[in-house]
């Protein structure tokens, strides 16, 4: 073996404070993310992000399933032997099942290389913990991020896809940074947990190094660890891992080349299995970034095919025929013209009747026009917003719909910060019952878009009032853009569909529960409005028996007290569970998370004769054990429009 080999190691250092679990794990696993899926999004998002602005090329990022060559099979497997203990153990010395057999480990490595991408640039600092750069890919995973207004992610969640797809938890990297034109090589093992060995507790994480400075682990000074964790900068040890795992990219294309060995996949939750091909990952980047590619903005090689501006239109309807109508209005609204938007007032949110919101009635008309055409025209709404009170925070997102070909159909609805999905806000028009349309919500404004990104969760799904406001914007104004970007899309469908909606108090009518809403509105509108027009689908509503009425309804406060059909003894105890749910179009649901809210999370109960089984954000469950009871919640947080839908 060549003695180049021997410079290669992990380093695995004793535990500093950290907690015995691996937290980035442990949140990854808990949130139940979707591996294969989670990692798609992370690697491509990431890549969008480290896009080279000097380059007049859009970012490329091209999958290959290498074979390691049997002479290199044994290095790897010299390489892992000292580490492999910590990575085949779970918690409680609970081994971990693994997808491949111990000597599959090392024949073969997902690789995936960008180019016109800024490669990971950046000081090297094993600690410092305010900026994106080579130390944050690579250092603090499990950390949580000083800066409060970059970024969605939080304790390496995201990031750590990379590790969690390869069955030895472990990346590689070799990356050609511009910023000083330096190639760089390093590569980050994490464990389940940090386990103890004698008297010895290890963290949880090892590092690629080449510098052995031979002393005891606990005599390690921190610029010991600071030179034994420096990135790999000899020629020779680069060339190896070029060599080992077949790279392609030449260190003049700046960029990342990536290196998962022993990848697994996983698109359901279902065990996760060994990685066949990249063609698995057509279906995951097709429905994640096909707005990003047909904008041109990013191209995919997988094993030879390219999936780029010119050929994503024939791919999708190759393998999503049934989508041909969605991918060709994503079409329509990539080349939108931008003299084409009409503008709506800045409180456009906050009018109950839409016809107010235009600037003018030949506005109002012209978007009816066009809604209506015979030829089905997409409309494009320029939606203001307001960050805050300062007079250069004016924002705004852009909103698209169109009728659906087949309007008794399922509606298509998108909803994209930049080029991402944020697939937990695109739920509005989910079982709705009226006519089919096509939606998309672009948010592209660099002031929004940096909002949205720190509202963003951390698997970039959803927008929380929460993270805007732990990132430093004011809560009154997070809580209202919030909401109205994800109640822009009913709220439009609605106006523009027109049609005939159950009452909106529907819990009032089956559970005699008033709504916030209820008491907010008075009296209702009598404006003229044009002529309704019916919807291919209907639903009717159930009628409940009243076992329970409510009554002081604040924005924060309701109680509950016997209804009108009292509950009989024999029914004691009685199960009851209130939900949170913002009502829609003709009895359809969204969830309170979906708007951000703490719900009943952190709100104060006080009770008679019940008992409090579950508390949840979204929902609250209890146990009422005489028929004379009495439940006041208090510190309540909701948006405007809820309703508390009962279930006995």
């Amino acid at each position: 073996m060549s003695k180049l080999l021997s410079k290669l190691r992990f380093f695995h250092d004793v535990a500093q404070g950290r907690e015995a679990g691996n937290s980035a794990i442990r949140q990854f696993e808990s949130d139940k993310n979707l591996l294969s899926i989670s990692f798609i999004r992370e690697l491509i998002q990431n890549a969008i992000d480290a896009w080279n602005k000097n380059s007049d090329q859009p970012v490329k990022l091209i999958f290959r399933l290498v074979d390691v060559e049997s002479k290199h099979q044994k290095t790897l497997k010299d390489l892992f032997k000292p580490i492999m203990p910590f990575i085949k153990m779970g918690i409680s010395n609970n081994k971990l099942e693994f997808a491949y057999q111990d000597k599959n480990l090392y024949k073969k490595a997902l690789i995936v290389e960008e180019y016109n991408t800024i490669g990971l640039t950046g000081e090297y600092n094993r600690k410092k913990n305010n900026e994106e750069s080579w130390h944050y890919s690579n250092y603090l995973f499990g950390v949580n991020r000083a800066t409060k207004n970059e970024g969605g992610g939080s304790a390496g969640v995201g990031k750590i896809t990379s590790n969690m797809v390869s069955d030895l938890k472990a990346v590689l990297f070799v990356t050609s940074r511009s910023d000083d034109n330096k190639v760089w090589a390093g590569g980050r093992v994490e464990f389940v947990a940090s386990h103890t060995f004698g008297d010895q507790s290890f963290d949880n994480c090892a590092f690629l190094s080449n510098n052995d400075i031979q002393k005891q682990i606990n005599d390690l000074t921190e610029d010991d660890r600071d030179s034994i964790c420096a990135p790999i900068s000899n020629k020779s040890d680069i060339d190896l891992i070029k060599e080992i795992f077949k790279l392609e990219r030449p260190d003049s294309e700046f960029g990342t080349s990536w290196i998962m060995p022993a990848p697994v996949h996983q698109v359901d939750q279902k065990a996760k299995k060994e990685l066949t091909s990249v063609d698995s990952y057509k279906k995951i980047i097709l429905d994640e970034y096909s707005w990003a590619i047909v904008n041109g903005l990013i191209e995919i090689e997988l094993d030879g095919e390219l999936i780029n501006k010119e050929s994503v239109m024939g791919i999708l309807n190759e393998v999503y025929p049934e989508k041909n109508e969605l991918s060709n209005f994503m079409l329509d609204v990539s080349t939108f013209s931008d003299t084409n938007y009409i503008r709506l007032k800045p409180n456009w949110f906050s009018c109950e009747d839409l016809s107010d919101a235009f600037i003018t009635e030949n506005d109002k008309n012209k978007a009816f026009e066009i809604f209506d055409s015979e030829n089905r025209q997409t409309l494009g709404l320029k939606l203001p917003l307001k960050l805050s009170k300062q007079l250069n925070d004016d924002t705004y997102f852009l909103m698209y719909i169109q009728r659906g070909e087949d309007v008794s159909g399922k509606s298509n609805e998108l909803v994209i910060r930049d080029y991402l999905p944020i697939s937990g806000v695109a739920k509005s028009l989910l079982s709705i019952s009226g006519d089919a349309v096509n939606s998309m919500l672009l948010i592209t404004e660099e002031k929004l878009v940096k909002f949205c990104r720190s509202a963003e969760q951390a698997d970039h799904t959803d927008f929380v009032i929460s993270r805007a406001v732990a990132r430093g914007y004011k809560h009154a104004f997070a809580r209202d853009n919030i909401n109205a970007i994800k109640g822009a899309t009913k709220k439009i469908y609605q106006f523009f569909n027109d049609i005939d909606i159950h009452d909106e108090d529907i819990l009032a009518d089956i559970f005699s529960v008033l709504t916030i809403k209820d008491i907010e509105k008075g009296p209702k509108n009598k404006k003229n409005k044009r002529k309704k027009r019916k919807t291919k689908n209907t639903r009717k509503s159930t009628i409940r028996i009243k076992k329970m009425d409510m009554k002081e309804i604040t924005k924060s406060h309701i109680k509950f007290y016997p209804g009108s059909n009292p509950i009989g003894v024999n029914e004691i105890p009685l199960t009851v569970k209130i939900s949170i749910e913002e009502p829609a179009l003709l009895g359809s649901k969204s969830n309170i998370l979906n708007y951000g809210c703490d719900g009943f999370k952190n709100s104060n109960i006080t009770s008679s004769n019940i008992n409090i089984k579950n508390k949840s954000r979204d929902h609250i469950e209890f146990e009422i054990t005489d028929p004379d009871f009495e439940l006041n919640i208090s510190n309540l947080d909701v948006s405007r429009g809820v309703n508390f839908p009962v279930e006995y």
